[in-house]
């Protein structure tokens, strides 16, 4: 009985030794509530991606719902025996107060075009990146009838056998101060536009069959 006591006693104080050697900020699998990461795709969020300036922040809020980016649809099509990828979209800008702040701030808009295609056979990753300046409107039209402008891109198919639409990305918006401000942006299957320039993908052509908009005449 003796040994007994003497060896429960012995027990404790290992116990006890082990206790205060562990550490005083255990490791956890919990994550910070604001390391949280969110799905929600504002051109705000893109903005703050791309480190925007908190004055080029506040404007793109200003001007937040005076642009939009609608009717994405993609199609296949062959000319001149040579086959293509269709990409179109309809963005449009109110922006009938241009000599007024805040839309008098910058020159004109921008839009990016980013797009990748996927080989349904050969899983291969193609990629497809465009960039242009988009005028402002004429202040002398009065567009009663205006619906948008008519963007269609293609992208040649090269060696894919079955190409179809893997991810977008639309970003309307314009520069200032060397910094793009989005206003409007479209995403599809990634969360940016960089998600698509710096994977793997293979980079090929884009061109821009049509655009049509009552504020080019």
């Amino acid at each position: 009985m003796k040994y007994f006591s003497v060896l429960i006693i012995l027990l404790a104080a290992i116990f006890s030794a082990t206790a205060e050697e562990a550490p005083q900020n255990p490791v956890t699998n919990e994550v910070p509530a604001q390391n949280v990461e969110t799905n929600e795709v504002t051109p705000q969020n893109v903005a703050t991606n791309g480190v925007l300036p908190d004055n080029l922040l506040k404007l793109s809020r200003q001007l937040e719902g005076e642009a939009r980016i609608f009717l994405v649809k993609d199609d296949d099509v062959e000319v001149r025996n040579k086959e293509f990828f269709v990409f179109r979209f309809r963005t449009f800008q109110n922006d009938k107060n241009q000599d007024k702040e805040p839309f008098n701030l910058f020159e004109h808009y921008r839009l990016k075009v980013t797009v990748q295609l996927k080989d349904r056979r050969t899983r291969s990753v193609v990629f497809a990146h465009h960039e242009e300046d988009v005028a402002k409107k004429n202040p002398k039209l009065r567009l009663i009838d205006y619906e948008g402008t008519q963007w269609e891109f293609r992208i040649p198919f090269g060696e894919m056998q079955k190409p179809k639409l893997d991810a977008y990305a639309i970003e309307f918006g314009f520069v200032k101060d060397g910094y793009f401000v989005p206003l409007s942006v479209d995403l599809e299957g990634v969360d940016s536009a960089d998600e698509i320039l710096n994977g793997e993908g293979e980079k090929v052509e884009i061109e821009r069959e049509l655009k049509d908009s009552l504020w080019d005449r």
